[in-house]
């Protein structure tokens, strides 16, 4: 029975002590270091919307689309893309979605690089919205 008693005590203690030791962030697997965070955001984006609506910005790759953020009626807002955007293969484009609006601009297809930068431009006459991506 002290065998059993001490065994426990011992397990108990051991991994108390494990808990009471944080490691540093970003060395846990399945938690992104800071080099994996930064990496994350390849490219950059600038939207200026003038439109009388707010727009929903999204990054549409192979049909999926994935939300970027939001851009209020006649604002410039600066945002992330992520490494998705700058994967090889596929075809990349952008999609600005008036909030309470009809109809979704939807960019041409884009190539973009990492630490590219591209730009946005939503109009009120969706058809005339236009995308242009700027090498650094």
């Amino acid at each position: 029975m002290k065998r059993v008693l001490g065994a426990i005590a011992l397990m108990v203690a051991t991994a108390s002590g494990a808990v009471a030791q944080d490691p540093a962030p970003g060395t846990l697997e399945g938690y992104p270091s800071v080099d994996a965070r930064q990496a994350e955001s390849a490219a950059t984006l600038t939207v200026t919307n003038t439109n009388w609506l707010d727009v929903h910005i999204y990054l549409v790759r192979d049909g999926d689309y994935t939300s970027v953020g939001v851009v209020r009626s006649f604002t410039t807002e600066n945002m992330q893309l992520s490494s998705r955007a700058t994967t090889a293969g596929g075809d990349v484009r952008l999609a600005a979605d008036p909030i309470g609006g009809t109809g979704i601009y939807v960019s041409q297809s884009l190539l973009i690089s990492d630490g590219d930068h591209v730009e946005m431009i939503v109009e009120n006459a969706l058809s005339l919205s236009s995308t242009i991506v700027r090498a650094p």
